[in-house]
């Protein structure tokens, strides 16, 4: 960023700053922070398999903790687009920021997401890279 002057930027080259990023495989958190959702179907089963309401919270207090808790940290590995919106927001970049998911392509799809918006002069500079996970 500072080789590429942005630390002397004007705040139209910042507006005008955007972030692509490769997301393949990047919403882990997905199924882990909805399964914590489905309470009201254990509660239902619980309830109908004869169990007290004080057992019944009891055990749904139990499963929960079996699964990871909401916090703010957790929409990054549920919403990729997060991750982008953090990048622009802490180095105030005011241009488009959105994340691509192509599998295995998707660091290559934002490097050309990145150019279009450059050759295009939607954008005068870019942030482009990838957050895919491993297997």
């Amino acid at each position: 960023m500072k080789d590429a002057g942005y630390e002397q930027a004007s705040e139209s080259i910042r507006q005008r700053t955007g972030v692509v990023l490769g997301v393949g495989g990047g919403q882990k958190l997905i199924t882990p922070l909805t399964s914590r959702l489905q309470y009201p179907i254990w509660e239902k089963v619980l309830k109908n398999s004869g169990l007290s309401d004080e057992d019944t919270q009891k055990i749904i207090e139990k499963i929960k903790l079996a699964y990871i808790g909401w916090e703010e940290n957790s929409f990054p590995g549920m919403l990729g687009n997060v991750i982008a919106g953090r990048i622009a927001n802490r180095l105030d970049l005011g241009g488009m920021n959105c994340v691509v998911d192509a599998a295995c392509a998707s660091s290559l799809t934002a490097v050309r997401m990145g150019l279009s918006e450059l050759t295009e002069r939607r954008s005068d500079m870019m942030i482009v890279g990838s957050a895919a996970c491993r297997r």
